[in-house]
């Protein structure tokens, strides 16, 4: 769906927005005690889930720097392991030099030796040809046994270096073992926590959510009713904008229920079915449109189209999506604007807002930069929040930052 044709289809609800905020009017409801009450509550449990939510990242990141070190810790254990198998193949080559060399020596001594140490020295005597043969003789055998003495000396040194070695590399091999065991168990432990907290956010979501539909939704639906009826009974352009420009100081301003704002957000695209002459009569009058402002309540119309859309990592729609990509898909189908694909490239785009600037259509960042979503007013946001979830309206908490994109 192109820009011209999406404008076509949400002209009217764009229209109504820019009444809304280019009026001078400010209509407040006077919440009683009940909503105060109620709203104070809710904050509470608002404020729980933001805390906990937060521990949730803490936690990943600490998983995410252990599971490196457990990594890195397994790859050296087989490089390690791998040495000794090496060094233990040597050992087992050099003992076998060591037992041919000790043979050997073994063999001389025994053949110099085997008649008695006179009778060979006689022997050697008798055969020597001269007093010089004979010394020559003499030290030759000497020399060869204490060669064979010296490489069989020098063998076991470096065996015993080798085994020293090993059982160094074995020691490593052990204390490493035991340290990658230790931090797959503070692993285990971080998950487990990680499950409590998650578990926890469920249950204070639930709790939220239950207590958002039986009290503050109830109570603040009382203050909106007169407003909500002129919207559903009237026929009246005077009334009808001038119920929404109170919906929305209200809503804006005042309200604190999921389901109260996301009322009152329908509310105000469903009339604008029954307001089919508001264009002509806004031009009759001379409004002055806003092409920003315009932009920005198209981006949100559409934006709700996909409520209950789930999320899906590295989805880009129209069927699922993930955070970014849900804000991509939108911009590229109601402005042409490609803000790009992910959150760190997106926090780039347009100028930089604060929490209290926040219009319309304006990207919205929460937790740094990983996450984001579209601000639909009242202090809430559109968005794909995370796996297993649907796109879906909330509240912004750990604000970032927000940026405006130019629709000019």
């Amino acid at each position: 769906m192109g820009t011209r044709s999406i404008g076509k289809a949400f002209i009217s609800t764009a229209i109504i927005v820019v009444i809304i905020l280019n009026t001078s009017m400010s209509v407040l409801a006077t919440p009683n005690e009940e909503v105060i009450e109620n709203q104070k509550k809710y904050n509470v449990l608002t404020e729980n889930i933001d805390k906990t939510q937060g521990e949730v990242y803490r936690l990943n990141t600490e998983i995410e720097k252990l599971t490196e070190v457990i990594k890195k810790n397994v790859e050296e254990l087989k490089v390690i392991s791998n040495e000794v198998e090496v060094s233990k193949k040597e050992m087992t080559y050099r003992e076998d030099e060591i037992k041919k060399q000790e043979d050997m020596l073994a063999k001389r001594i025994r053949e110099l030796y085997k008649s008695g140490g006179q009778n060979n020295l006689i022997l050697v005597l008798l055969n020597s040809e001269g007093i010089t043969d004979l010394i020559s003789k003499v030290y030759t055998v000497g020399k060869v046994v204490d060669l064979d003495k010296k490489i069989v000396s020098e063998l076991k040194d470096n065996q015993e270096k080798l085994e020293k070695s090993v059982k160094e590399s074995e020691k490593k091999i052990s204390d490493s073992a035991i340290v990658t065991e230790n931090n797959k168990k503070a692993l285990e432990e971080l998950e487990n926590k990680k499950k409590e907290q998650v578990l926890l956010i469920s249950q204070i979501l639930l709790e939220k959510s239950k207590f958002d539909t039986e009290y503050l939704a109830v109570s603040e639906m009382k203050i909106i009713e007169p407003q909500l009826k002129i919207l559903k009974e009237s026929n009246s352009l005077e009334e009808l904008n001038g119920a929404i420009v109170q919906l929305i100081n209200i809503r804006d301003k005042q309200l604190k229920s999921l389901n109260s704002i996301e009322q009152i957000n329908k509310s105000i695209i469903e009339v604008t079915k029954r307001v089919s002459g508001l264009e002509q009569y806004l031009k009759d009058k001379g409004t002055n449109l806003n092409s920003g402002v315009l932009s920005g309540s198209l981006i949100v119309s559409y934006a709700y189209q996909f409520l209950g859309k789930p999320y899906v990592v590295a989805g880009n729609g129209p069927d699922e999506f993930d955070c970014s990509g849900f804000t991509r898909y939108v911009y590229n189908n109601t402005v042409g604007i490609d803000i790009t694909r992910t959150t760190y490239t997106q926090i780039k785009q347009g100028k930089s807002i604060s929490l209290s600037e926040l219009q319309l259509g304006d990207l919205v960042f929460m937790y740094g930069v990983d996450h984001v979503g579209i601000y639909v007013g009242g202090g809430c946001y559109i968005h794909a929040p995370q796996p297993g979830e649907t796109i879906k309206v909330s509240q912004i908490t750990s604000f970032t930052e927000g940026r405006r994109i130019s629709f000019n």
